[in-house]
């Protein structure tokens, strides 16, 4: 999967990020917070690069950050429920017969024979 790394610094509210891997071609300057910093990171990796992205921003320092955008070719995705949203209604009820059958387990005392700690 590829990934973008970029190293990012603050100087008196201007965000700086230069790509350190593969081509280094890509940068940004954001005036703002470490917020907008990381949107329009996003946004850049999003238009170069393609998505989903999986996203990482580490604080180093106070003002230093390093900002990870892997490029997953994979999306999750819910199932659908069967027959109009009937399935779940079924499954509920299963659940709950399958919840009064469980038996809850007696724990039996340990045989220590005649040994007793606090004698």
């Amino acid at each position: 999967m590829p990934s973008v790394i970029f190293i990012c610094t603050e100087d008196d509210g201007t965000w700086t990020a230069k790509q350190t891997n593969d081509d280094k071609s890509l940068t940004a300057t954001v005036e703002g917070s470490r917020a907008d910093l990381e949107k329009a990171l996003r946004e850049l990796v999003l238009k170069t690069k393609g998505g989903p992205l999986q996203i990482n921003h580490s604080q180093v320092t106070p003002n230093t950050t390093v900002f990870t955008a892997v490029v997953s070719s994979f999306v999750a995705a819910a199932a659908a429920p069967a027959a109009g949203g009937k399935a779940a209604p079924a499954a509920a009820a299963a659940s709950k017969a399958a919840a009064k059958e469980e038996k809850v387990e007696v724990e039996e005392e340990e045989d220590t024979g005649a040994f007793d700690l606090f004698d």
